[in-house]
């Protein structure tokens, strides 16, 4: 019960907390233009006539490309880096994620540049090579420092310049540690395999058709890989959370159920062996009120027997499954105490049907069985 109490919460949290973009009126397509026998040039004017026409759309605000989703479940990871000043451990690989975008592509995404400038449609081939950052390759390779003009080696080609840092946001899952990003821009890095992301005014679902249609206007024998709301990828990163805290929950139930069920049998059958007592509790002035109150205390006493060791178990597990608890502690205070406070409900309401029937025991027959 506790457990699921947790995850409830972690995917209350996980609704609520700021992902460093906007996937709301977004749409994403898929395509992989190697499908078309296009090379690099024609890959170009392709996608370049594709976004002019969805572009003019009355609800399209924008379109941008990239390489990945945020939140798919994970990046292109480019290895051999040799960035400005660093100096790499002994047998370090240095590597980072990352994603080839259009310029606009933050702007559209709504992801914040925090330094710098964004990239521009001058960066094209044939210019100095650019770069973005995220904030975390900036704290893992120039802690305390800017990181806006400084270079990135790689081997023998051309240094990228960074020229801009940005917000760090999650590529695989909602709370994973930040890392070292690029964003590099698409003129200077062709992807035959892309993914264009069309933001709209409203729900982009009445428009999908529309974009389809327009893929197959430019080139009909070219397959749209995907078509879907950016929306339904971050609901996907959830899953895991929603799914385990469903099964949790349903076997909390069930768990409560039987315990609920035992501690009513164990409560009724002692008093079933003190009915006599009860009753002559009764003759002599007392209450039925204080009886009831007796029997409760008595099933009371029984569960706090379990429930110290319960709350230690509980507390191993969320340690255990930290991992799908997003935005506080595992061991949450207001979890334990609601989770303490439901088995304690619990165990006052199996407790309460034997002790209203002690409570109502007739005292003349422990008289006279007396």
């Amino acid at each position: 019960v506790l457990i699921t109490l947790l995850l409830v919460r972690s995917l209350t949290s996980a609704s609520s907390m700021d992902l460093g973009f906007q996937p709301e009126n977004v749409a994403v397509l898929s395509l992989d233009l190697s499908h078309g026998d296009y090379g690099e040039e024609d890959g170009k004017l392709f996608m370049t006539g594709l976004r002019d026409r969805l572009e003019t759309l009355p609800d399209v605000q924008g379109t941008a490309l990239a390489t990945w989703v945020p939140l798919q479940g994970g990046s292109t990871v480019m290895g051999g880096l040799e960035p400005e000043g660093y100096v790499p451990a002994p047998d370090e690989y240095v590597n980072a994620g990352m994603s080839i975008v259009s310029p606009g592509y933050l702007d559209l995404l709504g992801i914040r540049l925090l330094q710098g400038r964004d990239l521009l449609p001058e960066d094209r081939e044939g210019a100095q090579k650019v770069a973005l950052v995220s904030q975390a390759f900036v704290r893992h390779f120039w802690p305390g420092e800017s990181g806006v003009g400084k270079y990135i080696n790689r081997g023998e080609r051309d240094p990228f310049l960074v020229v801009g840092v940005v917000d760090d946001i999650p590529f695989k899952t909602i709370n994973e540690e930040p890392e070292p990003h690029l964003w590099i821009p698409f003129e200077q890095w062709y992807q035959s395999d892309v993914i264009l992301h069309i933001r709209t005014t409203g729900d982009p679902r009445p428009l999908l058709p529309t974009f389809r249609r327009q893929v197959a206007d430019l080139d009909r024998d070219l397959p749209v890989v995907r078509v879907d709301l950016m929306e339904n990828v971050t609901d996907n990163a959830t899953d895991p959370h929603r799914i385990l805290a469903s099964a949790l929950g349903i076997a909390g139930l069930f768990t409560l159920a039987l315990a609920m069920l035992g501690i009513y049998g164990v409560v009724a059958f002692s008093v079933s062996q003190r009915t006599r007592e009860v009753g002559l509790r009764i003759a002599l002035g007392a209450a039925p009120v204080r009886v009831v109150r007796m029997v409760v205390k008595e099933g009371l006493s029984l569960a706090m027997i379990g429930l110290v060791p319960g709350l230690l178990v509980a507390a191993a597990a969320a340690h255990l499954l930290r991992v799908l608890i997003i935005g506080f502690s595992p061991i949450d205070p207001v979890s334990f105490t609601g989770g303490a406070g439901l088995l304690l409900f619990a165990v006052v309401s199996a407790s309460l049907a034997p002790a209203v029937r002690a409570g109502r025991a007739d005292p003349m027959e422990s008289l006279r069985a007396e």
